[in-house]
C-alpha cells in the first residue's frame, strides 16, 4: 500500500492567472492545501494551545504542591526544634552572661573599696612620715 501524497492542488493544476506586481495571487484555501499535520486536534489554534499548556502548568504546579506539602511539614517540624534549641541555648548563655557580670561587679567593687582602704593607709603612713621628719628637724635644731 501506498503513502498517501500530501501536495498542494496548485502545484498540480497550472497557473492560469497572469502573474505580475501589482495584480492579485491567486487565492488557496485551506481545504485546496494538504499538510502533513497529524496532531489529534487541529482545529484549535493557539487559543486552543495556550490552554493546553496552561492546564498542564497548572497540574504540574498541583503535583509539585502536593509531593512537596509532606517534605514542607517535615522541614517546618524541624525548623521548630530547632528554635526551640536555639532559643534555649540563647537563654542559657544569656543567663550566663549575667550572672559573670554580677560577679565581675562584685569584684569590681570589692576591688575599689581595697583600693580606698589602701590609699587611706598610705595616707596615714605620709601623715607619720612628716611627723617624723617634723620632729627629726626640731631635733637637729635643738
Amino acid at each position: 500500500m501506498q503513502a498517501p501524497s500530501y501536495t498542494c492542488r496548485l502545484a498540480q493544476e497550472p497557473n492560469t492567472a497572469p502573474r505580475t506586481a501589482t495584480g492579485p495571487l491567486p487565492r488557496v484555501t485551506s481545504r485546496e492545501v494538504s499538510s502533513t499535520d497529524t496532531s489529534p486536534l487541529p482545529g484549535l489554534g493557539v487559543v486552543g494551545a495556550l490552554v493546553i499548556v496552561v492546564g498542564y502548568l497548572l497540574t504540574a504546579n498541583f503535583r509539585l504542591l502536593s509531593a512537596n506539602r509532606g517534605d514542607r511539614a517535615a522541614y517546618l517540624d524541624v525548623l521548630s526544634v530547632r528554635e526551640a534549641s536555639h532559643a534555649t541555648d540563647l537563654a542559657a548563655l544569656r543567663d550566663a552572661y549575667r550572672a559573670e557580670l554580677v560577679s565581675l561587679r562584685r569584684r569590681v567593687t570589692t576591688l575599689e573599696s581595697r583600693i580606698s582602704e589602701l590609699g587611706g593607709e598610705l595616707d596615714h603612713e605620709r601623715a607619720r612620715r612628716r611627723d617624723a621628719e617634723d620632729d627629726a628637724a626640731a631635733a637637729r635644731r635643738a
